[in-house]
Parts: C-alpha cells; sequence; structure tokens
C-alpha cells in the first residue's frame, strides 16, 4: 500500500514539473508575440505616419479680396434689366450698379414713374431676386437709361485703366447711369491702398473725369 502512494505521489509531482515548464514556455512564446506586435505596429506607424491636413490659413496671410471683374456672371446687364421691366413695365431704368456685397455679386437697379421710385436688387450669379422696394414720388421724370448704343461694362473698365496709366489691383465696383441727359460709367479702381474713380461717356469712352 505504502508502495502504491509512494508511486502515485511521483508521478504527481512529474505531472507539476512538466505542466510548470509547459506554462514557462507558453509564457515566453506570449512574450515574443507581443514584442512581435509591438515592432510590427512600430513598423507600420513609421512606415505610414499619420497624415495631418494642411494649414487652410496659415498665421499672418492675408485673403486675398475678390473684385467684380475677375470672372463673368450668368446674369448679364441685359437680364438684369429685363427683370427690372418685368417688375415695373411702366418704371423707367435710371441707373445700374454692380458690387460685392457679403459673399455675393450683386446688381442693383434704380427707376421711377410718375408717381413712383423703384428699386430691385439682384444676384449676378443666381439671377435670384434678394430685394425690392417701391416708394411713391411724385418728381419729374427725366431720360431713360437704355443700353441701346453704350459701350459695354468691360470696354468701360479698359478705357479705365488707360487713363489711370497706373497698376490696378482691381476693380471694386461700376455703375452705368443718366446724368444731364447722358450715359455715363463710373467705375472705381483699387490701386493698392487706394481708390480711384473714373468716370467716362457710355457711348464713347471719353474720359469726363478722374477722383482720387
Amino acid at each position: 500500500m505504502k508502495k502504491i502512494q509512494k508511486g502515485s505521489l511521483i508521478l504527481a509531482l512529474g505531472l507539476v514539473l512538466t505542466l510548470t515548464a509547459c506554462g514557462e514556455q507558453n509564457k515566453g512564446n506570449q512574450n515574443e508575440m507581443n514584442n512581435n506586435t509591438v515592432e510590427n505596429a512600430e513598423v507600420n506607424n513609421k512606415d505610414n505616419p499619420q497624415e495631418t491636413a494642411p494649414d487652410t490659413n496659415p498665421e499672418g496671410v492675408v485673403a486675398k479680396e475678390a473684385y467684380v471683374d475677375e470672372a463673368g456672371y450668368p446674369v448679364t446687364v441685359n437680364q438684369a434689366v429685363d427683370a427690372f421691366k418685368k417688375q415695373w413695365p411702366e418704371g423707367k431704368l435710371k441707373e445700374v450698379s454692380f458690387e460685392k456685397e457679403g459673399d455675393r455679386y450683386v446688381y442693383e437697379l434704380d427707376g421711377e414713374s410718375d408717381s413712383k421710385e423703384y428699386s430691385l436688387k439682384l444676384d449676378a450669379t443666381s439671377g435670384e431676386i434678394l430685394g425690392q422696394k417701391e416708394e411713391n414720388d411724385q418728381d419729374m421724370v427725366g431720360e431713360e437709361l437704355t443700353l441701346a448704343g453704350l459701350k459695354t461694362e468691360k470696354e468701360a473698365f479698359e478705357a479705365g485703366k488707360k487713363a489711370i496709366n497706373e497698376e490696378v489691383k482691381g476693380i471694386e465696383s461700376w455703375s452705368l447711369e443718366i446724368e444731364n441727359g447722358k450715359a455715363i460709367y463710373q467705375v472705381e479702381f483699387d490701386l493698392g491702398g487706394q481708390d480711384r474713380e473714373v468716370t467716362l461717356d457710355a457711348k464713347t469712352l471719353e474720359v469726363l473725369k478722374i477722383d482720387d
């Protein structure tokens, strides 16, 4: 009976030693796997560094001002005038102006009739009517502004640039109106820190005045 117990004890001890050895080996394998995982991650991070978005507004850089002469616009002057006449068929057009308001490029058209004054704002890109105003007015109605026989605004830009004879950064605004029975362009140029307005005859492009 004692021999059997002694043999069982030896067998149990051997089993414990075997399990311990297996545990140490598994632990070593696990550590090796973990090390490999860390190494692989480091390699992947090195080979594929995380991309960062570029700074789209670096410090000290001032955004370039947008000028009204830098692009064409879907809505032409003629179409803007048609929109005014459609709104007020009895109205006589007196002035068309064009400038940037916020993020929009806008036509503003002013006119009058025997009893009222009219004003219409139109988005030059979409044609959307941004605002309209109608007020009572009893002043005498003068001559109507018509586009027939007039030079285009782009021709007025070029004539104005030649008259200034200085480096022009861009055009900030322009208008076309009737003054003393004559159609005239007024174009405001940015010379870089200084504005200059040139008034031209809309039919001949003769320079009538240059204001600092």
